[in-house]
């Protein structure tokens, strides 16, 4: 019998072992429960960054998974709470998106799609 199968399954054990984050969506995938968000929003307007990982690390019970993801969360909201124009980068989806210099409010409520 082959070694192969063994090798992958150590290396395996080795990156789970690595991972400090869990998720709690189980299979169900991100694009659904997105999708599922923006139907729950009376606006139908997309989560944020920010909104879709507090629900995918948060149990039912509105538990944090763990101790990373509950740093990330406390980081991202205070610099949300600090900053509202960088806490809007964190809501962007768009690949290869980079916030542009920014001469007026008004470009930047643009800008953002902010209204």
């Amino acid at each position: 019998m082959s070694s192969q199968p063994k090798t992958k399954s150590n290396k395996n054990k080795e990156s789970r072992k690595a991972q400090t984050m869990s998720h709690t969506t189980g299979r169900t995938t991100f694009a659904k429960v997105k999708h599922n968000l923006r139907k729950k929003n009376p606006d139908g307007v997309e989560p944020s960054r920010i909104q879709m990982h507090k629900v995918t690390y948060t149990r039912k019970d509105d538990r944090i998974v763990d101790e990373a993801s509950r740093e990330i969360i406390l980081t991202i909201e205070d610099i949300a709470e600090a900053d509202p124009y960088l806490g809007n980068l964190f809501g962007r989806y768009l690949h290869g998106f980079c916030p542009p210099l920014i001469s007026s409010d008004d470009d930047a409520k643009y800008d953002l799609g902010i209204e």
